[in-house]
């Protein structure tokens, strides 16, 4: 009677096969899903930018399509915590509205600030599409390259980075 247990632990185990979902060849899906979407900017709506709630929603869609025509993947929508965003503020300076921008990573950290080109405060404040399109295209070309600083700054610091150790063929 003092080995019953270890009878019935026994006849447990020889009843059939466990799952096993990492066993064999996982299929196409399975390699699919171990590669990490690339990282894509989010563009959310800016809330302190001196614009109304429809502009603001304009400027931010905007915004992510000049960047995509400059090379950057970046999709207008409300950012989640894990995800690259551009941060949209603004601020008056006289006569004449200066946009501010702030890269924020997925670690919540700040990887970069730039102004963006100054803007009628009258025309920005009205909203108008053009003006705001104006704006987006002009801002875009220096955002490209204080992201591809932001880039070239991550690489470096990544001690698996092609930047940091010999190229492996």
């Amino acid at each position: 009677m003092k080995y019953a247990p270890l009878a019935a632990a026994l006849l447990l185990t020889s009843c059939g096969t466990l799952p096993e979902p990492f066993y064999g060849n996982p299929g196409p899906a399975a390699a699919r899903l171990a590669v990490p979407p690339p990282p894509v900017l989010i563009v959310p709506t800016p809330t302190n930018a001196l614009l109304s709630n429809d502009a603001a929603k304009l400027y931010a869609s905007d915004l992510a399509t000049a960047l995509v025509a400059a090379d950057i993947p970046s999709v207008a929508k409300p950012a989640d915590k894990t995800d690259w965003q551009i941060i949209t503020t603004a601020t008056l300076s006289g006569t004449q509205v200066i946009p501010h921008y702030q890269i924020n990573g997925p670690d919540g950290k700040t990887y970069g600030n730039e102004d963006g080109a100054s803007i009628d405060a009258a025309a920005w404040a009205n909203g108008t599409p053009d003006t705001l399109n104006h704006a987006a295209v002009t801002d875009a070309a220096t955002l490209s390259k204080l992201l591809a600083a932001v880039n070239a700054s991550i690489q470096q610091s990544n001690p698996n980075s092609l930047e940091n150790r010999p190229a492996r063929l």
